[in-house]
């Protein structure tokens, strides 16, 4: 007999089993470099865009790209407590599948985000 075909709820409901195995520390660390790969992938090529020009001057920082990269990242990481570690403290925590989708969404960032500096060193953008 032919095996049946996987369906797509079927592996995130396994994604999201190897999520409540987690540890509530390694859950809050796994969100936070979810969050931060987020800023990252956003961040280097905005960095890139303004290392050309003036808003960039002798180490500064342009203010409003920052910013947007701080509440990017607090939105991502708020989003990610939900789903990851929870808010409530007097109910004991169990994974759902949006903290499945969070690990999918970690992974696929994170893939790109490597993309993205493999091609930016590629093409000398970050020396």
């Amino acid at each position: 007999m032919a095996k049946a075909p996987t369906r797509p709820s079927a592996r995130i409901d396994s994604i999201t089993r190897r999520v409540a195995q987690m540890s509530r520390p390694t859950r809050i660390v796994v969100n936070m470099l979810i969050s931060l790969t987020v800023v990252g992938l956003i961040g280097l090529p905005i960095m890139f865009l303004l290392a050309g020009s003036d808003t960039v001057e002798g180490g500064g920082v342009a203010t409003i790209p920052v910013t947007v990269l701080a509440v990017v990242w607090l939105v991502t990481y708020g989003i990610g407590w939900w789903a990851m570690v929870g808010f409530d403290t007097d109910v004991e925590w169990v994974a759902g599948r949006p903290a499945g989708w969070m690990l999918v969404f970690g992974v696929m960032v994170f893939l790109i985000f490597a993309l993205e500096i493999i091609l930016s060193l590629l093409f000398g953008f970050v020396l």
